[in-house]
């Protein structure tokens, strides 16, 4: 994965923020410096990783670390439950975590959303900082302080409100992700550039994927605008789930069927549905929806589940926390740039959409 970044520009930092503001954002020297000066500044100290990045990006980062006690979790989103977080908190209390002390989740979004929580509620509440390994958890899981955990194979059902102290971006350490994780992170790019950077669109829908430095701040850039805008997500904010309503449900779906599907597989899918649902009901024009079709299937159509199971997605889609009143609440785009969030979806209507869309990219598989 190397070459996928160029290092140049630093985005620039605040002062630690309440828990309902936008966290600081510190890379590269920035971030290492921000880990030593951590000094005497906690009680004590505490890392999560799982067992991929204790092997390849803890030993990279443990001489720049106060003296920890260090825990780890089992890679993968099966990890994203409620009893995985029993022993967690047990070990913490073994080793004397109090109020004063700081959890430093080093991983992907599943470590960062899981550690956050675990952090969230243990003794009401302990610091954290999180330190991406993936493009996903950078652009996206680990920024705005959205915590999640799964319930069965519904996503992010019970979680919390937790800004960390600081989100610290190293860029190398996406050196040692597989080229299936890289492309699972990309599309939150993608849908943040379709969010917000339409002077980005023209090039990106007809490159190969590549993360050059400038992309990566903007992209992060695009999710702490709005969250900074609307921290618990009571109205612009929304627009990040641009994608996510008809992903997470195909998401669901392909895990309750043991299809192997990441998340951001299901996201692309997700752009792809929407975007033609916003055609259909006259809110864009036939050429952006084709841009999309066309950019999902020569990077993403391989993704697609061979099953689909129609009762399964749609109580997926009936448990999306955006609904109201028995309706979905979508985000959609009238054109790149321009999103509009809250347009209300019949659940049966909006379900048979998402399988014909499915029927038709299976037709060309």
């Amino acid at each position: 994965m190397r070459n996928r970044y160029v290092s140049k520009p630093k985005l620039s930092t605040s002062a630690n923020p309440a828990w309902t503001e936008p966290h600081p954002l510190f890379f590269e020297g920035e971030a290492i410096s921000w880990l030593r000066g951590l000094g005497q500044n906690h009680s004590s100290y505490l890392v999560l990783t799982d067992s991929n990045t204790r092997r390849l990006c803890y030993p990279h980062l443990e001489p720049h670390l106060p003296p920890h006690y260090l825990m780890s979790i089992q890679q993968g989103e099966a990890s994203k439950q409620l009893q995985t977080c029993l022993p967690i908190w047990e070990e913490m209390n073994a080793k004397g975590a109090d109020r004063g002390s700081l959890l430093i989740c080093l991983g992907g979004g599943v470590v960062t959303d899981l550690g956050g929580f675990v952090a969230s509620v243990y003794k009401r509440g302990i610091a954290t900082a999180y330190i991406p390994t993936t493009l996903m958890a950078m652009v996206d899981a680990s920024l705005g302080g959205k915590t999640g955990l799964d319930l069965a194979a519904l996503k992010n059902q019970i979680g919390t409100f937790h800004q960390p102290e600081a989100v610290l971006v190293l860029p190398e350490l996406l050196d040692s992700l597989p080229s299936r994780e890289w492309m699972n992170g990309w599309a939150e790019v993608w849908k943040h550039v379709l969010l917000a950077l339409p002077e980005e669109w023209e090039s990106f829908k007809e490159e190969s994927p590549k993360l050059s430095y400038d992309l990566l701040r903007k992209a992060i850039g695009v999710k702490m605008a709005l969250v900074s805008e609307d921290p618990l997500e009571l109205g612009v904010r929304q627009r990040l789930n641009l994608g996510h309503t008809a992903g997470h449900a195909l998401e669901t779906m392909a895990l309750a069927t043991g299809q192997d599907l990441l998340h951001g597989e299901a996201v692309a899918f997700g752009l792809l549905a929407e975007s033609e649902w916003a055609y259909k009901n006259g809110l864009s024009e036939q050429g952006l929806h084709e841009d999309i079709k066309k950019y999902y299937q020569t990077h993403y159509q391989h993704s697609l589940p061979k099953a689909w199971v129609e009762e399964l997605f749609s109580r997926a889609l009936a448990q999306d926390k955006k609904n109201r009143q028995g309706q979905l609440r979508l985000c959609l785009l009238e054109e790149v740039g321009k999103p509009i969030e809250g347009i209300a979806a019949d659940l049966t209507v909006f379900a048979g959409h998402c399988r014909e869309v499915w029927e038709g990219l299976k037709s060309k598989s």
